[in-house]
């Protein structure tokens, strides 16, 4: 069966070469991520899969028939669901909007922002081994502090007086013994750690549930404009201008556990998105810890919940919560945007 004529363009590298590389990393391979990212129904499992069986990304657009027997099969994939069917690999065969592709590097560029795509060695020794780790993430501060150990600190949007204290001082006990923090840029617990990490002049990252562009809750803009311009660093896998969603903070939630070597809810009630965090946590293999609580502080639930199902410990001091991280340090001085050789 004959492709059509778009179907041919977009299978050819050629036509990306009017796109501008950003932070070293090649043309063909950059467009292509945000091209397959951008495709309705794929998702960063099945994306995960596709490029884990290429060379380099854009080989995916002259892919040969037995390449996309075995990403289909499901017998081969590392999970049945992970499987490519037939709709996705005619959605990608298809694809032809460079246009959009185009248009959403530029903006990038315009803001000042980076794309740190997922083969970066630092994105992997973080997210390398989660499920569905993003497929590029842009950012805005100093991507060094991918290189450095991180903690998450998460909870309530309404932390009582007694989560607020221990808040305030956890993150900067942790921060200053070389700890980056991370969260989630939320009102409450999320950005007292980041607040509290600033004030000392401490690194800290920020993940948000939508576009750089776009900072929610909007009374954090001046905060998340202090990270981005000040040492830390801010990161999103959603393209500029797209606005805040409410399934878009589960998806965050993910990548500050999976940046995480180590997880302390402070404070949170039986559901929500603290919970989520520190649930995906333990399911990516993370030690979490819970700031203890009162059988009469129904806003510490949660917390309670997690240390009765033995899913978590009880966090008692910084000390203790060190020593049941798994042993890492700095990670490895290794460049942190991809790189690759040019090809023939």
């Amino acid at each position: 069966m004959q492709e059509s004529k778009n179907t041919q363009q977009a299978r050819n590298p050629e036509q990306f070469n009017h796109l501008q590389p950003l932070g070293g990393v090649k043309k063909g391979d950059l467009a292509t991520l945000l091209a397959l990212q951008s495709i309705k129904g794929l998702g960063s499992r099945k994306v995960g899969w596709l490029l884990s069986q290429l060379e380099s990304p854009r080989d995916i657009w002259s892919a040969h028939d037995a390449y996309w027997a075995k990403v289909s099969d499901p017998e081969q994939a590392p999970h049945w669901q992970t499987a490519i069917r037939e709709g996705d690999i005619r959605a990608i065969r298809s694809f032809n909007n460079w246009n959009g592709v185009d248009k959403v590097l530029r903006q990038t560029r315009e803001m000042g922002f980076l794309l740190v795509p997922y083969h970066t060695p630092a994105l992997q020794a973080h997210l390398g081994q989660i499920s569905d780790p993003p497929i590029v993430l842009w950012a805005k501060g100093d991507l060094g502090l991918l290189l450095k150990p991180m903690i998450g600190i998460v909870g309530t949007r309404r932390p009582s007086s007694y989560a607020h204290r221990h808040t305030q001082r956890i993150t900067l006990e942790l921060a200053q013994k070389g700890f980056v923090i991370v969260s989630g840029l939320a009102r409450g617990i999320d950005g007292l750690a980041h607040s509290e990490c600033l004030r000392h002049q401490l690194p800290t990252v920020a993940v948000m549930g939508s576009g750089l562009d776009r900072i929610y809750p909007s009374e954090h803009k001046n905060m998340a404009e202090i990270i981005g311009s000040k040492g830390g660093l801010l990161l999103s896998e959603y393209p500029p201008g797209t606005p805040p969603s409410s399934h878009h903070f589960p998806q965050r939630n993910r990548i500050i556990s999976g940046l995480s070597q180590g997880i302390i809810v402070m404070e949170s009630g039986l559901m929500g998105g603290s919970m989520h965090t520190a649930n995906t946590g333990l399911n990516q293999g993370r030690e979490v810890a819970v700031l203890p609580h009162s059988l009469d502080n129904p806003k510490g639930a949660g917390n309670i919940s997690l240390v009765v199902d033995g899913a978590a410990g009880l966090f008692t001091t910084v000390e203790a919560f060190i020593e049941r991280l798994p042993p890492s340090g700095l990670l490895p001085e290794i460049p942190f945007i991809y790189q690759e050789d040019e090809r023939s």
